[in-house]
């Protein structure tokens, strides 16, 4: 399965890609990744804050730098933990010049 960003780890049911807030950027203008029903509201505050928390101090990244997707098929990609450290990643990428990476587990 050609899922997006550099595979990191392989698993039995699963995979571990490196993926990078530029590559985040355009899934998410894409529209490829998938929100849920059950999944809250973008907090827009929230957002700020982990940007700030970034911009302060990126090596803290790598205590929450884990995104989990469900794939139904390679076209449907439903974020389960994680929209608002992509969306923090798009607005470093897009706002701050920022291209750091995030691991997404599919």
């Amino acid at each position: 399965m050609n899922l997006p960003g550099k595979n990191h780890f392989k698993y039995k049911n699963g995979q571990e890609n490196k993926i990078s807030f530029k590559m985040i950027t355009q899934i998410l203008e894409e529209g490829r990744f998938l929100r849920p029903k059950y999944q809250t509201d973008m907090d827009e505050d929230k957002i700020n804050e982990m940007v700030s928390s970034y911009l302060r101090n990126p090596t803290h990244l790598i205590f929450k730098n884990k995104i989990v997707v469900a794939v139904i098929n390679e076209d449907k990609l439903y974020l389960i933990d994680g929209q608002h450290r992509l969306q923090m990643a798009r607005e470093l990428y897009v706002n701050y010049d920022k291209d750091d990476e995030l691991c997404i587990c599919y």
